[in-house]
C-alpha cells in the first residue's frame, strides 16, 4: 500500500449482480491539500439512499482473514474440523467477525455467512477474458465429479441440472482449470465496505462491495484498472 497520499473511490455504474460495478479510482498525490474530491461525470448509483454515505472516521484493528472462497482451503478445513469441536468453533468465531463493522483493508474476499462462499477471483477472470457468466456453471472440477454429482441427485434435480448447464462451458471450464487458476491468484481485495448504519449505507439488500485491482498493479501503487463486486 501507499504510505502517502489521498486514494478516493467512486463507483460509476451499477447494473445488476450479473455485472461488475463501474470504478473510477483518484490517486492525490503527497503534498496535496487533503480536500474532498469531486465525483467523475458518470458517477450513478440506482437507489437514492445509497447515492450520498454518511463520511465518517474508521479504527482499523488487527484480525484474522481466511481465504474461504477457495475450495481446496474449504476441503482442508473440514477435514481438520470434523473431529475437533474446539477448533470448528474458533473457526466459526473468525468468519462471523473478519468483516468487521464496517467493512476490511485488504485480506480476502468471502462472506461465507451466505452460504458456500462465492469465489470472486474467479469471477473476476471470466470477465476479464470476456466469458462473464461462466461463474454461474464454475461449481465442478471436473466432467467425472458433475457426472457424479448427477448421479447422485434425484431424477428430477438431475433434470434440471442437465437443462441449466451448458455442455460446451462445462468443458471449458474443465479443460481450462490450470490457467483460471492462475487468472484468478492475479487479483487482490484492496477493500470491502459491509451495508451499515453508521454509514447510512445500504446496498443490494444489505449486501456488501468488494474493490479489487491486480496484484501487480497494487504493488506499484496503479489503482487505474480498480473494479468492483457485490453480493447480498
Amino acid at each position: 500500500m501507499p504510505r502517502q497520499g489521498l486514494l478516493s473511490l467512486f463507483v460509476t455504474s451499477i447494473e445488476t449482480g450479473l455485472e461488475l460495478m463501474g470504478v473510477k479510482a483518484l490517486m492525490t498525490p503527497p503534498g496535496t491539500p487533503l480536500v474532498p474530491r469531486e465525483a467523475p461525470e458518470r458517477s450513478l448509483l440506482l437507489a437514492p439512499e445509497i447515492a450520498a454515505p454518511r463520511p465518517i472516521h474508521v479504527r482499523f484493528d488487527r484480525y484474522f482473514s481466511l481465504p474461504h472462497h477457495s475450495r481446496a482451503f474449504r476441503r482442508t478445513l473440514q477435514a481438520k474440523v470434523r473431529d475437533d469441536d474446539a477448533l470448528a468453533a474458533f473457526i466459526d468465531e473468525i468468519l462471523m467477525r473478519q468483516s468487521g463493522e464496517i467493512g476490511r483493508l485488504l485480506g480476502f474476499a468471502t462472506d461465507p455467512l451466505y452460504g458456500e462462499a462465492r469465489d470472486y477471483y474467479r469471477r473476476l477472470y471470466f470477465h476479464g477474458i470476456g466469458r462473464a457468466g461462466y461463474e454461474w456453471q464454475d461449481y465442478w472440477e471436473s466432467q467425472d465429479q458433475y457426472d457424479a454429482h448427477l448421479a447422485g441427485c434425484h431424477e428430477a434435480l438431475a433434470a434440471r441440472y442437465r437443462e441449466r448447464m451448458d455442455p460446451m462451458v462445462l468443458r471449458w471450464l474443465f479443460e481450462h482449470r490450470a490457467e483460471i487458476e492462475t487468472g484468478a491468484a492475479a487479483w487482490r481485495l484492496l477493500l470491502t465496505i459491509k451495508s451499515n448504519r453508521a454509514m447510512e449505507f445500504n446496498i443490494n439488500d444489505a449486501g456488501s462491495i468488494y474493490f479489487f485491482l491486480p496484484a501487480a498493479d497494487l504493488a506499484k501503487g496503479d489503482f487505474s484498472r480498480m473494479t468492483a463486486d457485490q453480493f447480498g
